[in-house]
């Protein structure tokens, strides 16, 4: 889709203009997946050629996600002049047939997306609680244009600045538009790239629901999850620090107090030899030995000296004397 070069710089649309558009692209690239209808055609084209009304019944599997049409009114008018250009909160009413008439100024079409696609026939839902989607329409990169009046068509080009209707759906798809506010993200479920297998798998309101819950626990395990694997924070009191293995708290005999196992407490000072009358020669034996921590007895003191090392430990139960 070229802009169309000239110098005439874009004027600001009046509300006709506007809903002109907002009609014009929505009638024009979208259509009914009727079955009978070969090839397809577009809204317009088929209320142009004077083609019966359809039903549900004649529609096939085709689906419209809701943000791809939103994509593709933003892509057409993207050179267009802002005044031309729907907010998203009135875009969204306007898809649910619920956009307000101006106040000022009388409408020259008055019609909806409703009026075009009706809900009772295009089913509008989300598909397993995430995007929402619009039931048997399909999209046209290449509309045709040959049932359309020479007037609508120059008009929708003087107001897009664009020269011709063909679009590249890639892109159209992609395009990111700066008319989302936060309250127009708030009210969006994320936008999964996901396929629907049949038209059964449309969900319901509950559905939609759960799909929020099991999406925010999900988040709040991989968060869990993540914190357990950090690593620890790096020691600084090396010096008197003397690694110990994990244990198994479901060998325990009772439950600990501290969830994650006795406290250890680093003396600010080393005692000496002569204080404790310890002799220099020590032997390790038990768990100290092979170097594997025992079950939790309480708190421990641990200092050091030139010559040994003092371990005090509190023995709930155990006299002084013993």
């Amino acid at each position: 889709m070229d802009v169309i070069e000239n110098s005439r710089p874009l004027v600001e649309a009046s509300v006709n203009d506007q809903r002109f558009l907002l009609n014009f692209i929505m009638g024009t690239y979208l259509g009914p997946d009727v079955k009978t209808d070969i090839p397809r055609r577009s809204a317009f084209q088929r209320i142009a050629e004077g083609l019966p009304p359809y039903y549900s019944s004649d529609l096939g599997e085709a689906f419209l996600k809701l943000s791809d049409v939103e994509c593709l009114y933003y892509y057409v008018l993207r050179n267009a002049h802002p005044s031309a250009v729907l907010r998203v909160h009135s875009l969204y009413q306007y898809f649910k047939g619920r956009l307000p008439p101006p106040v000022l100024e009388s409408l020259d079409d008055d019609r909806q997306f409703t009026t075009l696609f009706p809900p009772d026939i295009h089913k509008q839902g989300r598909y397993k609680g995430s995007f929402k989607i619009f039931k048997g329409i399909i999209f046209f990169d290449s509309p045709t244009t040959s049932y359309i009046s020479p007037s609508d068509l120059q008009r929708f080009k003087w107001l897009t600045g664009l020269d011709d209707l063909n679009i590249d759906r890639e892109e159209a798809q992609l395009y990111r538009h700066g008319y989302r506010t936060d309250r127009d993200e708030s009210q969006q479920m994320p936008n999964y790239a996901m396929v629907m297998e049949t038209p059964k798998d449309l969900p319901n309101g509950n559905a939609a629901a759960a799909a929020r819950r099991r999406i925010s626990n999900q988040r709040r395990r991989l968060r869990v999850a993540l914190q357990m694997q950090l690593p620890p924070p790096p020691r600084t009191d090396l010096a008197n620090y003397v690694p110990v293995d994990s244990f198994n708290e479901e060998e325990l005999p009772v439950q600990s107090p501290h969830p994650i196992g006795p406290s250890i407490l680093f003396l600010s000072s080393s005692p000496s030899v002569e204080s404790w009358n310890f002799d220099s020669s020590i032997i390790l034996t038990g768990t100290a030995k092979e170097g594997r921590a025992g079950p939790p007895v309480g708190l421990v003191d641990i200092g050091t000296s030139k010559d040994a090392y003092l371990f005090r430990i509190a023995l709930p139960g155990v006299k002084k004397d013993a």
